[in-house]
């Protein structure tokens, strides 16, 4: 069985309400969908912001 932990997060309820739909057209839950979108784009996501924050801090030496 997979290990999981609750996490809280705010999010706009426009990707609320887009959630939901996926949720009910693909039949599981919206914190379902949330959990698989997060986990397959966290490194991308992760690696796109550090380069980010570290070219706007190297901009400012």
């Amino acid at each position: 069985m997979t290990k999981t932990a609750v996490i809280s997060v705010r999010i706009p309820s426009e990707v609320r309400e887009k959630l939901d739909n996926f949720a009910e057209i693909l039949r599981i839950r919206p914190s379902a969908i949330a959990a698989l979108v997060l986990e397959d784009c966290l490194e991308f996501w992760v690696k796109q912001y550090s380069e980010q924050a570290l070219k706007k801090i190297w901009d400012e030496f």
